[in-house]
């Protein structure tokens, strides 16, 4: 599953963890961002991505979003409220494309768990993501 993500989706980073494959991409423009524009790039990786998720009827999905630590300001509550938001978008998207519901999970984790410093624009940057987690389903390994 990792080789052929790589193959087809070469700008999202993967991560192999024990029996589970990590994606994890910038899919939003802009740092309050909770949209992903159907015409771009992103909703053509995530198009993709849901046929690998379909080859695996029995796994669960995780999807986690994440936000760097600069406050939001009045778009929303908070950064965990804008993560949360950010995770549902992808969720919203892969059940539009046939995943079902009860196979997803959402989590909105806020600055909490960033992936580079938020000290610099690049950082910052780079922990503003969506990561979308294959899982096996409870029970196996």
């Amino acid at each position: 599953l990792a080789q052929t993500i790589a193959s087809e989706l070469p700008e999202l980073t993967k991560t192999t963890l024990g029996n589970r494959v990590l994606f994890a991409a910038s899919l939003m423009e802009g740092r309050c961002a909770t949209e992903v524009d159907p015409s771009s790039a992103a909703a053509q990786e995530i198009k993709s991505l849901v046929k690998e998720i379909s080859a695996f009827p029995d796994s669960r999905i995780v999807i986690e979003g994440h936000t760097d630590n600069i406050p939001t300001g009045n778009l929303h509550r908070d950064n965990m409220d804008l993560s949360l938001r950010r995770a549902k978008t992808i969720a919203n998207i892969l059940v539009s494309h046939g995943i079902p519901l009860e196979r997803i999970s959402v989590m909105g984790y806020g600055d909490t768990r960033p992936i580079s410093t938020n000290n610099t624009e690049a950082g910052r940057a780079k922990n503003r993501r969506v990561e979308v987690k294959l899982m096996p389903k409870e029970g196996e390994n």
